[in-house]
């Protein structure tokens, strides 16, 4: 099962440099620190460190039910790690990446992957064969069963094929927002305001569905949820931008020029 893994992820973790050329390292991993498949640019060295200092922060996780994803940032670089059943995606970007890329390579396309393996290859132990005599054995049945002649051939309906699975939902996005504080008498106070086009593409991508609240998060852990609004300015410094009031900013302990993460709430 494993060469399975490897054979079907190693292709996707090679095109990561051609699809995000800002991401640096891309390296995939069992919970027991066994390696699937890497980029070449991750070398020996640092795929034991990444694995061995994570190892030490997935352990202190346990006490809240583990991890799903971590981010971690600096300066001009960051570290993603997303959790997907028995196996780690961990890559290495610059903070100039487009994050909807990363999020589609991380968050959507090898999940997907591992799930479809998962679903579709046969439930016996590797290095297990079925025995040869059982295979011939059962062929010879199958040669020496013959209708007689005189009598008609059964017809039986074709069963309809099921679908073997359910599709996917889509992944709910998050987006990186640089803090906007806004205040007056006619703010209220307990409502957002985001770019209009992450507004847009969030409808698109739940086929209208009409959303009205948004998660936020700040850096340090701090959440909380609320409404939103579209930014009224239609101007190109309101790209990436979120204007909070002063009472969520209080919430979130906050302040103008922090980042947060958001994403929509979908019921």
């Amino acid at each position: 099962m494993t060469e399975a893994y490897s054979n079907a992820l190693q292709p996707i973790i090679d095109e990561f440099k051609t699809l995000s050329p800002e991401t640096t390292n891309a390296l995939i991993f069992k919970n027991n620190g066994q390696t699937i498949a890497n980029t070449k640019a991750t070398t020996e060295d640092q795929t034991k460190k990444l694995i061995l200092n994570f190892g030490s922060i997935a352990q202190q996780a346990e006490t809240i039910g583990g991890i799903e994803s971590l981010t971690i940032q600096a300066a001009d670089s960051q570290l993603n790690i997303t959790a997907m059943n028995n196996f780690y995606l961990a890559t290495v970007s610059s903070r100039a990446a487009n994050q909807e890329i990363v999020k589609s390579l991380t968050h959507v396309v090898v999940p997907t992957v591992v799930r479809l393996i998962d679903q579709f290859s046969p439930q016996v132990s590797e290095n297990q064969p079925p025995h040869v005599n059982e295979l011939e054995e059962k062929q010879n049945q199958e040669t020496e069963t013959v209708l007689p002649i005189e009598e008609k051939p059964t017809i039986q309906s074709i069963p309809e094929i099921q679908a073997p699975f359910e599709p996917l939902p889509p992944k709910t996005p998050i987006n990186q927002f640089m803090v906007e504080k806004i205040g007056g008498l006619l703010v209220p106070a307990d409502t957002v305001r985001i770019d209009g086009e992450v507004i847009a593409k969030w409808s698109d991508l739940y086929d209208g569905k009409q959303i009205t609240m948004v998660n936020i998060e700040a850096l340090d852990g701090k959440r909380t949820t609320c409404k939103f609004k579209a930014i009224k300015e239609a101007k190109c410094n309101a790209k990436g931008i979120i204007q909070i009031p002063e009472k969520i900013l209080q919430t979130l302990q906050t302040e103008k020029g922090k980042l947060v993460m958001v994403k929509p709430v979908i019921e």
